[in-house]
């Protein structure tokens, strides 16, 4: 009778359930089982085998229980769960992942933490101090009284007078001023800007505000007789023409910039425009732009206004380069026409009278205003 209470005994152990992956019911783990997966610790398939418990203890500690990863971490290889850990889930995940390098004792930690504290704080506040900034580039104005002095230029390819050709050049003085916020002055190598045209489209393009250039007749005349549009030919049939093209550029180079100071500079500006290869002189949106500004064309009162200018550039410094740093400056200047209506009449008179217009045009506006 005892035997008989005994197997009973070893049979309800043996089959006690355990949750198998994926599957919502508890599998009795049973003769079969042990038979089924070869277990090399005997066919005593009971959970307090001395054998089979040493295997899940070593299996448990090692993580070697699935070895060809096919459950779990929790599971075994036959899919069954562990037992619950009695440590706690943060522990076990420190233990787990951070590969047992926290300590385990509370006052360890906090002396750990506080150290890894002090070397952090070490490090930032250095990095926080010296860490480069960037300056602060700033354009104050730009002047025109080159202008007045005869500072235009009038080219064209191999002097062939073609006014659809025509480059207009000339210079104007930009007054910059740069802060620099760092605990420490700053080299510049280079500053470069380039300017473009910002085409006003609600004025150019509206013909109730502004007669087109091809609107003059004498005007288109003239123009058409020096030399035929470039690239009129070519031209794509959905080509339309650029509102901002560059006009210009301006570099400086070898600027020193102290430490949490202003500093004042000038770069020279230098415009050279060409008008538009596929639309020529008359139609270039640039053209139109300043034709406007000087009032040429305009049917609004008070005749003409004033363009805007946006430039763009970047400075070259050599503390910030590994850094992949390049200040920059960014922004919009509003410019009146930088040609006097006396001077344009000079340069109608001289056409009328018979005169060239490229020669008109540097005969008045490349020397001294006279009037």
């Amino acid at each position: 009778m005892a035997m008989t209470t005994g197997a009973v005994a070893g049979a309800s152990v043996g089959s006690a359930s355990r949750k198998k992956y994926n599957n919502s019911e508890y599998d009795d783990y049973n003769q079969d089982d042990a038979t089924q997966y070869d277990n090399p610790y005997g066919n005593n398939n009971s959970r307090n085998n001395d054998k089979w418990g040493e295997k899940e203890e070593y299996d448990i500690k090692t993580n070697n229980s699935d070895p060809y990863g096919q459950y779990p971490d929790e599971y075994d290889q036959y899919g069954y769960e562990y037992p619950a850990s009695n440590e706690p889930r943060w522990k076990v995940f420190m233990e787990k992942y951070l590969c047992r390098c926290c300590p385990k004792s509370k006052k360890h930690r906090i002396i750990c933490g506080v150290v890894v504290g002090i070397v952090l704080l070490a490090i930032i506040i250095p990095l926080a101090i010296f860490f480069p900034q960037m300056p602060d580039i700033r354009v104050v104005s730009i002047s025109l009284t080159n202008v007045d002095k005869g500072a235009y230029t009038f080219t064209t390819p191999d002097n062939n007078g073609n006014l659809n050709q025509m480059t207009l050049g000339f210079s104007l003085e930009m007054q910059l001023a740069t802060y620099n916020p760092n605990m420490y002055g700053l080299n510049v190598d280079s500053i470069n800007v380039y300017a473009q045209m910002m085409v006003n489209t609600s004025y150019v393009l509206n013909a109730n505000k502004v007669s087109p250039l091809t609107s003059f007749a004498s005007l288109a005349q003239i123009v058409n007789e020096k030399g035929p549009i470039p690239l009129a030919t070519k031209k794509p049939a959905d080509y339309k023409a650029s509102l901002t093209p560059q006009i210009g550029t301006a570099n400086t180079t070898g600027i020193f910039f102290p430490s949490k100071q202003w500093v004042n500079y000038t770069m020279t500006f230098y415009l050279s425009y060409t008008p538009d290869p596929y639309v020529g002189l008359l139609n270039d949106p640039a053209i139109m732009e300043v034709a406007d500004s000087c009032g040429i064309t305009s049917r609004y009162t008070p005749r003409g206004r004033p363009m805007r200018i946006h430039y763009e550039g970047k400075s070259v410094i050599a503390a910030l380069k590994p850094l992949g740093y390049a200040p920059g400056i960014s922004n919009d200047v509003m410019i009146s026409c930088p040609i006097k209506q006396c001077q344009i009449d000079q340069v109608i008179d001289a056409v009328k009278n018979g005169g060239d217009a490229m020669d008109s045009l540097k005969s008045v506006l490349s020397a001294p205003q006279n009037c």
